[in-house]
């Protein structure tokens, strides 16, 4: 199972990034590929409840305590980029 997590303060921006994931897995995946978001509203809250079994780990730009976040996850040794 794949394991995303997305960070963003506003609820609609979850809503519709649950949304194109889905699609793209309906759409794109042969092989039935299951997967599970976890949903955290600030770098602060996903700081806080961190753990290495995050696969893909999307972090909204402006974002409270992105820097922070980001910072803290690449010392921990996760591979991470931004677009």
């Amino acid at each position: 199972m794949l394991t995303i997590a997305v960070v963003d303060d506003e609820r609609e921006h979850i809503e519709r990034f649950k949304q194109l994931v889905a699609r793209f897995f309906t759409e794109f995946s042969r092989y039935g590929t299951e997967y599970n978001i976890i949903e955290f509203s600030s770098g602060e809250q996903l700081l806080e409840n961190y753990a290495p079994r995050y696969d893909v780990i999307f972090l909204e730009e402006y974002c409270n305590y992105l820097r922070y976040a980001y910072g803290t996850i690449r010392r921990r040794g996760l591979f991470c980029c931004r677009s």
